[in-house]
């Protein structure tokens, strides 16, 4: 997408072929549908069945308990750009309770909308940017680049001796939310590269090179990149107190927006490079390991425990390319695939599950932003990754960003925080049902608007459901291949009626009507429910008291 004419307004590039409005999902057939003259309620909690219905065909969901796509590792977000603003309202510490806890109630204080009630999202992975910029610095390049994308990197010169040219005092927002994000709920950290330190690249200027399809790290400097990322790792561990679990030295490498024009830092690496600096990290952690590590135990674990993600690309085709493109050697330093949702809802997801599956490797999609403020956009492509790409973890981009790219509507560049998006409700949904530890379950049905998950130890299906449609829709669930664990199940519920949602978010409330528990029939032994959704709906069911039948 080319960049938008506003400032601090375009927070991911993407192809121009590939900006599509982000309007809600419509069923075509839908725009002839005549509803009959039923009174429904504008947030669905009337249950009963309209005695003249005339929306979607009902349904069947039936979940398989005995077949799954992994464990479930977590839900994220990058600290990158919007953690390393110094935010004044609200206060950093409440937006690190918004996203890093499951509390019920988070009192949102927004800088001119008020105060919301809102729910935590319950976050566990943080992913930190290793910056690449030093704006001070009279050789460096900015650029066309937005002083809020250039993150301060360490590593400030290699041209004098090694020791006095590192900075750890910078970026003290961005290490600040990721000390936040570890006291709350979050433990699973990622280190990733958006570019080499601008006196590594070939224009001196993090952005990218002159012409987007050219590698703008210089070769000469494979190894400082690499020691330039371990360092990082390391010296999280000591001065931090942070363990980071993986390094992702790329940033869609394969695009060729990255060039000196852009506003943001990003570097092309061509399949080969991609290839020869895995090898170079790999190799400068045996290194430090072998080398530096010997007396100090902690350190000791973190290198041998550090693994490494490649290639993040843009889209899941390109994801594709570059696995298959990648040496041996390459393929074998990689630990987990990242991938980047921004093909939406196109490409192979599928395949690139499977050569992940072959390959041993774990899948995460590393990142996921869009344009719809609604949310739709969001629960479909993420229902489409459970159905299809089948990740162990799921990232968001930019929690706080401007107009619909936020979780939150804010502006960075001068601080300001307004109200939530609907999409925040949506992601609820999400994130604070299906938690780290349980199994995404297969679940059969005509469409892909539900996702199931389940928790050995407490005996806890998890069922989430969108409509996305403009007419009423009726579910079946078929649970039958569970039984009671006990005499009886208890089965609670969630529902966000996201019009309602898109109108509560404009005015700050202590009772917002965005996601709402609510009162639903006890489970027969049976086994099957069927539940009425109201027009784009999204709605959770907690089943407790389930087990697998043997």
């Amino acid at each position: 997408m080319l960049a938008m004419s506003s400032p601090e307004q375009s927070p991911r590039q993407r192809k121009p072929s590939e900006k599509r409005p982000s309007a809600p999902f419509e069923d075509p057939s839908a725009r002839f549908v005549t509803l009959a003259p039923v009174k429904r309620p504008r947030v669905s909690n009337d249950f009963s069945v309209p005695r003249y219905h005339h929306g979607r065909d009902d349904c069947t969901v039936s979940v398989n308990p005995t077949r799954d796509h992994g464990i479930w590792e977590g839900w994220g977000t990058s600290l990158c750009w919007w953690a390393a603003v110094s935010w004044e309202t609200p206060k950093p510490d409440v937006i690190a309770d918004l996203l890093f806890t499951m509390k019920d109630v988070i009192r949102f204080e927004t800088t001119t909308h008020g105060t919301y009630d809102l729910p935590g999202l319950g976050m566990t992975i943080a992913r930190y940017n290793a910056g690449a910029s030093d704006p001070g610095h009279a050789q460096m390049k900015a650029g066309k680049m937005y002083p809020r994308r250039m993150m301060p990197g360490f590593w400030t010169d290699k041209e004098e001796s090694d020791a006095s040219k590192w900075d750890w005092d910078r970026d003290i927002q961005q290490v600040d939310m990721l000390r936040k994000a570890k006291e709350r709920d979050a433990d699973l950290f990622e280190l990733f590269s958006n570019s080499p330190m601008w006196w590594m690249c070939h224009t001196e200027c993090p952005a990218g090179s002159l012409s987007g399809i050219k590698d703008n790290l210089k070769r000469v400097h494979y190894k400082d990149f690499a020691h330039y990322l371990v360092s990082i790792a390391t010296t999280a561990k000591s001065k931090w107190d942070i363990e980071f679990k993986y390094i992702a030295p790329f940033n869609e490498p394969s695009s060729t927006w990255w060039k000196m024009s852009n506003n943001q830092e990003g570097c092309h690496f061509e399949h080969g490079s991609q290839s020869q600096l895995l090898k170079e990290v790999k190799d400068m952690i045996t290194h430090k390991l072998r080398y530096e590590a010997t007396t100090e135990k902690s350190l000791e674990s973190l290198l041998r425990n550090l693994e490494i993600a490649a290639s993040d690309e843009n889209e899941y085709d390109q994801a594709i390319d570059t696995w298959d493109s990648l040496d041996d050697a390459a393929r074998d330093i990689i630990s987990k695939i990242n991938v980047h949702g921004y093909q939406e809802g196109g490409g192979e997801r599928h395949t690139l599950h499977e050569k992940a599956s072959e390959s041993g490797k774990k899948l995460w999609n590393s990142e996921y932003g869009d344009e719809d403020a609604t949310g739709l956009s969001l629960a479909k492509n993420l229902n489409l990754d459970f159905h299809c790409l089948h990740p162990t973890a799921w990232i968001y981009w930019q929690a706080l960003d401007s107009g619909p790219w936020g979780l939150v509507q804010a502006n960075p560049k001068d601080r300001w925080a307004g109200h939530p998006n609907a999409k925040l409700f949506v992601l609820a949904h999400y994130s604070r049902h299906i938690r780290p530890g349980m199994r995404i379950l297969s679940v059969d049905s005509k469409d892909n608007n539900s996702v199931a998950a389940y928790d050995d130890r407490e005996k806890k299906l998890v069922l989430v459901t969108l409509n996305p449609w403009h007419v009423v829709h009726c579910i079946k669930y078929d649970l039958s291949l569970f039984r009671l664990a006990a005499d009886s199940a208890e089965i609670k519920c969630w529902s966000t009626d996201i019009d309602a949602a898109c109108v509560t978010c404009g005015k700050a409330t202590s009772k917002p009507m965005a996601y709402m528990q609510e009162d639903v029939d006890p489970l027969g032994s049976h086994l099957e429910f069927n539940h009425w959704f109201d027009s784009k709906t999204i709605k959770t069911f907690e089943i407790k008291g389930l087990e697998p039948r043997r």
